[in-house]
């Protein structure tokens, strides 16, 4: 069994599964007043250390765990990019009960930083990490991938300082402009108070009355040459985030020359529920191997 004390708690035991090890609950960071910030970390036996991927779930900002139990994408992405060789890192941040914006950002990049300073004993390679979210969590991934050099939006969580990059994302169903998502969800939330929306309640107030927060908190409008590259992937019927959503971050991206791709995904709405995923989790995989491996 390995243990070790690192930078804000008790690494768990490492248990052996086959061709994995895994860390369950590794605590990454804590803050007075706040629960403990975990992740469990999946890690492929391998000789030497392995790149990462980190699994930001969804949840519309208001529920969620780092738990992959209560989450289908969070397994599939887990399978599908161990047996590729890469870790996952399924992370636990802020709900917007909790913190509002740029909280959960703060905290998804102290995981990061916390999976670098540590890598060299986890088994993961400190210069190869990615990310792959859904929804809310795709929202994550790509604010990870544009706000690499945006100190403001750096926060104090967790290991300081530190390098919170990620080399290359997938953003699936994410919101990328928040003064455009609409205000009010699919009808079928019966949500009528724009202050309820998801995107309302991680700003702390509707958002068409803090245009200047929506937009320091969308991913477009921090796109630079140097953003880590993307793959968005994005259902045409899409009632929870609309397809625009994707195509603005798109623009956006090719405003700047950086890096990005986008795949339409016919007949498909919030979650892919009633499509055959399997092909989507493979391209997305085969993007983010190809970028953390060259493979």
């Amino acid at each position: 069994m390995l243990n070790f004390v690192v930078t804000y708690g008790l690494v768990p035991d490492a248990e052996r599964h086959g061709d994995r090890i895994m860390y369950r609950d590794a605590v990454y960071a804590r803050i007075p007043g706040f629960r403990l910030l975990m992740l469990d970390l999946v890690v492929p036996t391998a000789p030497d250390p392995v790149p990462v991927v980190l699994y930001l779930h969804g949840g519309g900002f208001s529920v969620g765990t780092h738990k992959t139990s209560w989450d289908v994408l969070g397994r599939q992405v887990t399978e599908v990019m161990v047996a590729r060789g890469i870790a996952v890192a399924s992370v636990g941040y802020r709900l917007s009960g909790e913190m509002r914006f740029p909280g959960p950002l703060h905290d998804v990049k102290a995981a990061v930083r916390w999976l670098k300073h540590h890598g060299a004993h986890l088994g993961v390679d400190p210069t190869r990490v990615g990310a792959w979210g859904g929804s809310a969590g795709g929202y994550l991934t790509a604010m990870l991938a544009v706000t690499a050099q945006h100190a403001e939006l750096e926060g104090d969580v967790g290991v300081t300082p530190g390098d919170s990059s990620i080399k290359a994302g997938v953003s699936w169903y994410g919101p990328a402009n928040l003064a455009a998502q609409p205000r009010l969800g699919p009808p079928t939330m019966g949500n009528t108070d724009p202050a309820c929306s998801p995107e309302a309640r991680l700003l702390g107030a509707a958002v068409d009355t803090v245009p200047a927060l929506a937009a320091h908190a969308s991913p477009i409008t921090h796109a630079t040459p140097d953003s880590a590259p993307l793959l968005l992937v994005h259902g045409t019927l899409d009632d929870g985030v609309p397809l625009a959503q994707s195509e603005d971050l798109l623009a956006a991206y090719r405003r700047v020359n950086a890096s990005i791709k986008l795949i339409r995904v016919p007949d498909a709405g919030h979650g892919f529920k009633d499509i055959d995923a399997a092909p989507l989790l493979r391209v997305s995989a085969e993007f983010l191997a190809e970028e953390l491996t060259g493979t």
